[in-house]
C-alpha cells in the first residue's frame, strides 16, 4: 500500500496506515512486514524498517449447530401424499455476524422430495434460531437428508454447512373421514374506520360417514380469506374434539377481524381442516355524526350550510356508463376530464367521451361566453357566472337521474381572490357543478380554498363522505334519509377513531363569531415598529371597537391620557378631543398608518372584526395550537400578492371563542418606508361593553343625524293588535 502522508520538516508528525492482507486461513499467524521510502526525489541510499513477526489471530468460522426439533403432518393432498412440516433449531457457534442460513431436506432411497427455506437473523450474539421447511412425500418411513448452509459476513469463503444425512421419519397414512364446518352466525361487536368489522364467529364441525375418526384435538383455528391476503389465528379456550360422527360440535371463536360481505374462508385445524362460507352484513363506515346533522340541517347559525339536500328522498344515477359530452378551450376540457376521473375513483360511475351532444347524458359547456346552449338552458344569469348545473329525471317514478347539464364559466378574477390560478378556478368550479349533477344537493356556504384539499381532488373530505354514502349499493334510488341512517356506522362510533385535529379556519370562524355576537370589543392596544426581533412601542392606548356591520366596526374609539378620538364608519367622520372638547377632523379616516406619540397603526388591521373578516374571505394559512390552560393560539398569515402582507396571532378561549389578546405584524411595500415592518399588540379587557358618545359629538355629527334614525326603525318592535 502506497500513501502521501504530506510531511514537512516544520511539521513533523504521525500517520495510520491500514493494510488488508487477503487470503489468511489459519486461526493464529505470523506476518512479516516491510516499510520503505519510496519519495522518487531521494537520492541516497534506500531507507528500510524491516517488521518480521506480526502475529494475527484469525477467528474460526464454524458450521453451525443444528438440532432435529419435530415433524408435522400439515395435511394431505388429493394424490395421497402428505405435507410435512420439519423444524430444526439452528445455533451459531461463533461470534462473527451470520447473514443467511439455507435450510434444504430432501428425500432418500430413491423417493423424490425436497423443499427449502431461507432465514437471515442477522446474529450478532450467540443465539438460536427456529427453522422450518415443507416436503410432500408419500406416507410410510422415509430417509431424509437435511442441509444447514450458513453464510458468514465478510469473508473470504462465506459458507459453513452442516448435514444430517439420516433423518427417518414415520408418515402416517391419510385418515379417511369427512370434517365439514359451517358458520351458524356472525355477530358484529365494532367497525374500524377502513370498513373492516370485529367479529364473533358461531362454528359448528361435524365428522361424516368415515371408517377412521378424527382423535386428534384441535386447540387452535386460523382463518384465511380466500382469494385475499387475510388471516386471523385464535386458540381455543378448550381443545376441541372431533370424534363423533352424529353430533355437531359447536363453539365460538371471538374478537376476529373480517372483512364485510359474503366470502369463503379456510378452517386450518390441522388435520380438521375444511371450508366455511362467511356472511358478513355490509355498512356505510365512516361518516360523521357532524356532517350528517349539518346535510340534513341545512340552515345553521350565521347563514353557514353544508350545502344539504333538496329533497327528503334520495336521487341517483344508476347508469354504469355515462357518456359525456364537453366543449370549449383545453385547458378548460383538460381539467374537466381530471374531475371526471376524480369522480369515477368515489362513485365508480364509468364516464365516456362522445362527439355527439345527442347522444350524451351529461353535456357540458367550459370556458364558455355567450354561448348559445348555455343562454337557452341556463339563461342570461349563467353566462357571467363562474358556473351552472341542474339534472333531470326521466322517470319521476323511480327517483333515477340520467340526464344532466354542466357550465363552467370564463374566469372572473375581480369576483374571486385573484391569488387562485385559473387551474385551481377551474377544478373547484367543476368539481362544485358536478356535485349539483350527480346528487341533488344545495350550495355549500362554509369557506372553501383549494389549498385545503390536495390535488388532484379539489374536493372537501366531507363532499368525498357524502359521494360515497350516496353511491353505495345500500343506498337505493327513492330511499328516506331515515332508512339511509340505519345502515351507517359513523365515524365516532367505530373502534379506531381518533378525533380529528381542530380545524383551524373553524377557530377563525369561531373568533369572528362571538365578536359579532357580543357587538363590542375593548382593548388596551400599543402600536410600534419592529427592527429584527426588538419592538419599539408608543404609548398604551384604549380602543373600543363596536357597532359591526358586514365584517366591519362602525364606531371606533381610541383613548389615551391626553387625548380621545372617535371614527365613524373608517370613511365618513373623525372627531377629536385634547382637552375635554370635540371637534370634528378629517386627518384620520379610513386607512390611516400613524397616529400621535409615534404610536404606528393601520385602522383596518387594528379593529379586529374587520382584520377577521378579511382574512376569512382571502387566500390564508392557519396554524392552531392548544395550550393546557384552555386557551388556544390562532397564527394567520395572509398569502396575497397586495401590501401590506399581515400575520397575526390570536389568543382566545378554547370553549367560547372569546379573544384574550392579539398581534398583528405587517411590512409595507419595500419602497414605503424602506419597508419597513409593524406591530398592532392588543389586550381585551371587555366584551360587549356600551359604545358611549359625548354630546357635543351627537349634536354635530352628521354621520348619526342619517344614520341613527335607520338603525332605529330597523330594531323597532311592532307588537301585534290583540
Amino acid at each position: 500500500k502506497s500513501v502521501r502522508p504530506g510531511w514537512s520538516d516544520d511539521f513533523p508528525a504521525s500517520h495510520h496506515v491500514i493494510v488488508v492482507a487477503k487470503g489468511v486461513e489459519s486461526l493464529n499467524q505470523s506476518l512479516a512486514a516491510t516499510v520503505y521510502d519510496a519519495t522518487e526525489s531521494w537520492i541516497g541510499a534506500e531507507r528500510i524498517q524491516d517488521i518480521e513477526h506480526v502475529d494475527v489471530r484469525i477467528p474460526s468460522f464454524a458450521p453451525p449447530r443444528v438440532e432435529f426439533i419435530s415433524d408435522e403432518v400439515i395435511g394431505y393432498n388429493a394424490d395421497g401424499t402428505a405435507n410435512v412440516k420439519i423444524e430444526f433449531d439452528v445455533t451459531r457457534p461463533s461470534r462473527w455476524p451470520i447473514t443467511d442460513v439455507r435450510v434444504i431436506v430432501e428425500c432418500l432411497d430413491g423417493k423424490i422430495c425436497r423443499d427449502e427455506g431461507v432465514i437471515s437473523p442477522r446474529w450478532n450474539i450467540l443465539d438460536t434460531r427456529r427453522a422450518e421447511v415443507v416436503v410432500n412425500v408419500e406416507p410410510g418411513e422415509t430417509r431424509f437428508a437435511a442441509t444447514i448452509q450458513a453464510e458468514y459476513e465478510e469473508t473470504a469463503h462465506p459458507e459453513r454447512t452442516t448435514e444430517i444425512l439420516d433423518l427417518i421419519l414415520q408418515i402416517p397414512e391419510q385418515p379417511r373421514y369427512d370434517v365439514r364446518w359451517q358458520v351458524e352466525s356472525s355477530t358484529v361487536t365494532g367497525y374500524y374506520m377502513d370498513g373492516s368489522a370485529l367479529v364473533d364467529l358461531a362454528l359448528s364441525v361435524r365428522q361424516f360417514g368415515s371408517e377412521d375418526t378424527v382423535s386428534d384435538q384441535v386447540v387452535d383455528i386460523c382463518i384465511r380469506i380466500s382469494g385475499a391476503d387475510f388471516e386471523a389465528c385464535q386458540e381455543l379456550q378448550q381443545p376441541l374434539s372431533i370424534n363423533d360422527d352424529s353430533i355437531d360440535t359447536k363453539f365460538t371463536v371471538s374478537g376476529l377481524r373480517l372483512p364485510q360481505g359474503s366470502f369463503e374462508v379456510r378452517i386450518n385445524a390441522g388435520v380438521a381442516s375444511g371450508t366455511a362460507e362467511v356472511d358478513m352484513p355490509e355498512r356505510i363506515v365512516g361518516i360523521s355524526h357532524k356532517l350528517w346533522d349539518c346535510f340534513l340541517e341545512t340552515e345553521v347559525e350565521h347563514g353557514e350550510t353544508c350545502g344539504g339536500f333538496n329533497e327528503p328522498i334520495v336521487r341517483k344515477w344508476e347508469l354504469e356508463e355515462v357518456k359525456v359530452y364537453r366543449e370549449g378551450p383545453e385547458e378548460y376540457v383538460t381539467q374537466f376530464d381530471e374531475s371526471l376521473d376524480v369522480i369515477h375513483t368515489i362513485t365508480e360511475i364509468e364516464y365516456v367521451i362522445t362527439d355527439r351532444p345527442e347522444f350524451a347524458h351529461v353535456k357540458a359547456y367550459v370556458g364558455h361566453e355567450g354561448h348559445p346552449e348555455v343562454l337557452r338552458v341556463f339563461g342570461e344569469h349563467c353566462n357571467l357566472g363562474p358556473g351552472c348545473a341542474f339534472h333531470f329525471d326521466a322517470h319521476y317514478d323511480t327517483n333515477v337521474i340520467d340526464g344532466g347539464w354542466v357550465t363552467v364559466g370564463k374566469r372572473r378574477p375581480e369576483w374571486r381572490d385573484h391569488a387562485i390560478s385559473l387551474e385551481d378556478e377551474i377544478r373547484y368550479t367543476t368539481m362544485h357543478e358536478l356535485l349539483h349533477v350527480l346528487i341533488p344537493v344545495g350550495h355549500d356556504r362554509r369557506r372553501f380554498t383549494p389549498e385545503l384539499a390536495p390535488p388532484p381532488t379539489y374536493m372537501r373530505k366531507d363532499d368525498q363522505q357524502i359521494f360515497r354514502m350516496i353511491y353505495s349499493p345500500l343506498v337505493k334510488p327513492g330511499m328516506a334519509f331515515e332508512e339511509i341512517e340505519e345502515f351507517i356506522v359513523f365515524a365516532e362510533d367505530t373502534i379506531d377513531y381518533e378525533p380529528p385535529p381542530p380545524d383551524p379556519f373553524e377557530s377563525l370562524q369561531g373568533i369572528h363569531d362571538a365578536l359579532l355576537e357580543s357587538g363590542s370589543i375593548t382593548v388596551t392596544m400599543t402600536g410600534g415598529e419592529m427592527r429584527g426581533r426588538a419592538f419599539y412601542p408608543g404609548s398604551e392606548i384604549e380602543a373600543q371597537f363596536a357597532d359591526f356591520t358586514h365584517g366591519a366596526s362602525r364606531r371606533v374609539k381610541f383613548a389615551s391620557k391626553s387625548w380621545q378620538s372617535i371614527i365613524f364608519a373608517y370613511d365618513r367622520e373623525t372627531w377629536s378631543s385634547a382637552g375635554g372638547r370635540w371637534t370634528q377632523s378629517d386627518g384620520h379616516t379610513g386607512r390611516g398608518r400613524s397616529y400621535r406619540d409615534q404610536i404606528k397603526f393601520d385602522f383596518i388591521l387594528a379593529d379586529p372584526i374587520r382584520f377577521l373578516s378579511d382574512l376569512l374571505h382571502n387566500n390564508v394559512t392557519a396554524e392552531l395550537r392548544k395550550r393546557a390552560d384552555g386557551t388556544s393560539i390562532l397564527a394567520v398569515a395572509a398569502k396575497v400578492d397586495w401590501w401590506p402582507r399581515p400575520e397575526a396571532e390570536f389568543v382566545f378561549d378554547s370553549e367560547t371563542y372569546h379573544l384574550l389578546s392579539y398581534t398583528v405584524d405587517w411590512r409595507f411595500e419595500p419602497d414605503h418606508h424602506a419597508g419597513r415592518t409593524y406591530r398592532i399588540k392588543a389586550t381585551v379587557s371587555d366584551y360587549g361593553s356600551e359604545f358611549t358618545i359625548p354630546d357635543d359629538v351627537r349634536e354635530s355629527s352628521q354621520y348619526l343625524a342619517d344614520v341613527e334614525p335607520i338603525l332605529e326603525k330597523e330594531t323597532e318592535i311592532i307588537v301585534p293588535a290583540s
